[in-house]
């Protein structure tokens, strides 16, 4: 079985200096660059469709909205 790693990214919860992701582009940039399939779930299309990520071939994306 493969390893299956899972990174929540909470907004305005980290400060410009500490350490560690600051963005969610961040980390799938990261395992992007690891060889790995990477599954990013977002309720944010312009996340989704940022140059970098969009362009890559083992980045699958899903848009989800939340109820109204």
């Amino acid at each position: 079985m493969q390893n299956i790693s899972v990174h929540v990214v909470k907004q305005h919860t980290k400060a410009a200096d500490e350490a560690g992701p600051r963005s969610k582009a961040e980390i799938v940039c990261r395992e992007r660059a690891n060889g790995g399939n990477v599954l990013f779930v977002d309720d944010d299309i312009d996340e989704l469709v940022q140059v970098d990520i969009a362009a890559a071939e083992n980045v699958h994306r899903i848009h989800f909205s939340r109820g109204s």
